[in-house]
């Protein structure tokens, strides 16, 4: 094996044991919030960006009628907002409202997540964010 080889592989099982590990630390706080795994990841993925039905539905893997269920329950207990698309009003966009996105807030994690870059400079802060994006990307496709 090559020393790229080697740390391919490295990286890859490193970020396999990062995903387990936020696996298993949202199990817990989805419980808390008694939310079903989808929809807990259409809450993330609404966290950060408004979507349709539709995109959701790509981005997730699931069915339409799945979706049409999961935006209802999540509608009913206040965690979304329907709203027209301002550039096109036929569309429907969804967007996580602000007690769901107060459910993604862990201070303490966030914290320790910091402290763990205390030593970076902003440049290397800024390159490490890069990469998790980016890696989330790929996992995603």
């Amino acid at each position: 094996m090559t020393e790229q080889e080697h740390n391919s592989a490295t990286t890859l099982v490193l970020v396999q044991q990062l995903v387990a590990a936020y696996l298993q630390h949202n199990v817990a706080s989805r419980s808390a919030r008694s939310l079903s795994v989808n929809e807990d990841l259409v809450l993330m993925h609404l966290a950060t960006a408004p979507a349709t039905s539709a995109e959701l539905c790509r981005r997730i893997g699931i069915s339409s009628a799945s979706m049409a269920h999961i935006v209802a329950g999540l509608d009913a207990r206040g965690l979304l907002r329907r709203l027209p698309d301002e550039a096109d009003k036929r569309r429907i966009l969804l967007y996580a409202s602000k007690a769901a996105i107060a459910g993604f807030d862990d201070p303490e994690l966030a914290k320790r997540i910091e402290q763990l870059m205390d030593g970076f400079t902003k440049r290397e802060r800024s390159a490490v964010r890069t990469a998790l994006r980016e890696a989330a990307d790929l996992l995603a496709d």
